[in-house]
């Protein structure tokens, strides 16, 4: 996508020059013609003239306008998602689309309210209620889920020697495109305070993300005082089908929430509960030291 970005439309802008900016790149293969457009961002309101200059020209269905207040705010809302489907079809409303029938609209408007109330991060089951006498007194408290999270990322991205960028509500990934990244975060459950549990909910809509990457990772923030537990995603998904899910048992009428998955940490080991599999298995190679 093209970024040409104008305060105002006091001085007629050139779509034919603009066009040819797109057509060069197109040229040297450095981007696919249908798979790109033009995007105007402006800074004010005033864009009457170039409104009526664009869907005068015949490149009415190539160029598109936007201010930057609502581009802005596009950009918030996508830092929100836990759905990289649904944040990936954000980007498609930038693009030039036929608006005759807007059933697409609708139905991204639906799925990215309904992705903003979805929580991220814990999902205790009964198992963990009946288990943990002190899971009510400690989900009573205030845990900062984003401290956590940041402190497993800041470990990571020394480990892997790449700055990581937030794309959504848990996905981060580096600028090339190389690395993508799952960050989920969980307070410490458990009576015996030398080997804690740590909870977390993997949801479906966050394979597509990991997958979609040279080299991905879920990361597991354990508390603040634990080191985290970075698991890459070839290790990660076939572990999938030992996890307890809800519902039990998913249905075309109740599909899968999420994944169980259960991190133990006694001492500077880590485990992984392999629920349906039975017994734990040893992870401690996946700690970000």
């Amino acid at each position: 996508m093209l970024l040409e970005v104008k305060t105002t439309d006091a001085y007629r802008i050139n779509l034919d020059t603009i066009a040819e900016y797109r057509h060069k790149l197109v040229a040297d293969q450095r981007i696919q013609e249908s798979a790109s457009s033009i995007l105007l961002a402006v800074g004010r309101q005033d864009t009457g003239d170039l409104e009526a200059q664009i869907r005068g020209s015949r490149h009415a269905w190539d160029v598109r306008v936007i201010s930057t207040d609502a581009l802005v705010r596009l950009m918030e809302i996508k830092e929100q998602m836990s759905d990289w489907e649904t944040s990936s079809r954000i980007n498609g409303i930038l693009r030039p689309m036929e608006y005759t029938r807007i059933d697409g609209i609708i139905d991204l408007l639906f799925s990215t309210a309904k992705d903003i109330q979805t929580p991220d991060d814990e999902a205790p089951d009964q198992e963990a209620a009946d288990d943990d006498v002190t899971l009510a007194e400690q989900t009573s408290t205030v845990f900062d889920h984003d401290r956590a999270r940041a402190m497993a990322l800041e470990k990571l991205e020394a480990h892997i020697g790449t700055v990581l960028k937030k794309k959504g509500r848990v996905f981060w990934g580096s600028a090339d495109g190389r690395y993508n990244v799952v960050c989920l975060s969980s307070r410490p459950y458990g009576r015996d305070t030398d080997a804690p549990r740590f909870w977390y909910g993997v949801n479906p809509r966050h394979k597509p993300f990991l997958q979609d990457c040279e080299k991905g990772y879920m990361l597991f923030a354990c508390g603040t005082e634990y080191t985290p537990v970075a698991v890459p995603t070839t290790e990660f998904l076939p572990m999938l089908t030992t996890f307890k899910t809800s519902p039990p048992q998913p249905t075309e009428d109740k599909p899968l929430h999420h994944w169980h998955v259960k991190i133990h940490r006694p001492g500077e080991r880590a485990e992984i509960d392999m629920s349906l599999a039975g017994g734990r298995t040893d992870i401690s190679r996946f700690v970000v030291r």
